[in-house]
């Protein structure tokens, strides 16, 4: 749904929340082709995941991390944008910005973690 401020139209929340989904999606998908999946029991993949998140946090690519960064940019703007789009009061936005950012950074982590079921992609703290 869009709305008219003045002569422009703006998008309103609900198109900000598709794009956030439409991004979230697309991280998903990007970071877990091809969709290899190896069978592991719950305790296996904990297991990884923690082995994973042990390694000291260092940027191997750094076009990996550029890619990171410019997808998960547009995916929270878009998320904090359909959260707080005509919320006038800064106390309401800021803790909606609280509630944007544990949201991203359990798709980052959730994303991280499925990796690991996957063989050939890599899960890694640098990458949350």
């Amino acid at each position: 749904m869009r709305q008219a401020i003045g002569d422009r139209v703006v998008p309103g929340r609900a198109t900000y929340a598709v794009l956030a989904c439409a991004g979230a999606a697309f991280i998903v998908y990007g970071s877990l082709v091809p969709f290899d999946i190896e069978r592991l029991t719950a305790a296996e993949a904990l297991a990884r995941f923690r082995l994973a998140l042990g390694d000291p946090w260092r940027i191997d690519s750094r076009t990996d991390f550029a890619t990171n960064i410019l997808l998960a940019i547009p995916t929270s703007y878009c998320l904090m944008a359909a959260l707080a789009t005509d919320r006038r009061s800064t106390l309401v936005r800021f803790l909606l910005a609280l509630v944007a950012i544990p949201a991203c950074l359990s798709l980052s982590v959730g994303v991280e973690f499925t990796q690991v079921f996957f063989p050939v992609r890599t899960d890694s703290l640098s990458d949350i």
